[in-house]
């Protein structure tokens, strides 16, 4: 369901399904009638007719308030379904990313959606890309590579190896001063009669939870 709306998905194509449609009448009495009918579903309606995904790749249908997002694993492109349709992967500049990835690791893909950014993970193969909805563009590769998650009401839980990750619980707001200190050096040639290159950056941070 999304926007009251009941959507389905074959493999090459996704719409909407017409359930429990109804008709408003005007009778005589205050208020309106409604009219509807019982059974099987009489129509559908086709969205998007070459672009879809099948059963063994759907965890990676995930949806935001304003979109549907999954990965299309025969074209091997990642699509949203909003106001309109489009294949993301490709306006987003990261198509290249997967034509690299091998048929055989991108069977199991997996999206799921950070409310708290804004961000939605896809997550194929072995690693995460990431859309950030608020800036409409791909903004991140993260090396953590959930296998599940679990979206509760105020908190966001991924799964991997038999482990549970609590994300979004760093709060930088409530550390003191000391500990926000981090630093930027830089690794140079220290020789006087050579050319110093600043082709060496060293980040170094104490965080403490």
């Amino acid at each position: 369901m999304f926007k009251n709306k009941l959507y389905y998905f074959q493999d090459s194509a996704a719409g909407v399904a017409s359930v429990n449609d109804r008709s408003l009448i005007q009778d005589n009495n205050v208020g309106q009638l409604v009219l509807g009918t019982s059974g099987i579903l009489t129509r559908f309606d086709y969205i998007v007719t070459l672009n879809g995904t099948s059963i063994i790749n759907d965890k990676s249908i995930v949806n935001t308030d304003d979109s549907i997002y999954w990965y299309d694993l025969d074209k091997n492109v990642i699509c949203r379904l909003g106001s309109g349709f489009n294949e993301l992967s490709k306006i987003g500049k990261v198509q290249s990313h997967l034509t690299n990835i091998p048929f055989a690791a991108r069977k199991d893909a997996h999206a799921f959606y950070d409310k708290k950014y804004n961000e939605i993970w896809f997550r194929i193969y072995d690693n995460s890309l990431v859309f950030n909805e608020q800036v409409n563009a791909f903004t991140s590769f993260y090396t953590h590579s959930p296998e599940w998650h679990l979206n509760l009401s105020n908190r966001l839980v991924t799964l991997k190896d038999g482990k549970c990750y609590l994300h979004n619980t760093y709060n930088v707001d409530n550390l003191s001063n000391e500990n926000r200190v981090s630093a930027i050096k830089f690794v140079v040639n220290d020789g006087g009669m050579y050319t110093k290159v600043f082709d060496n950056q060293n980040f170094a941070a104490d965080l403490t939870s």
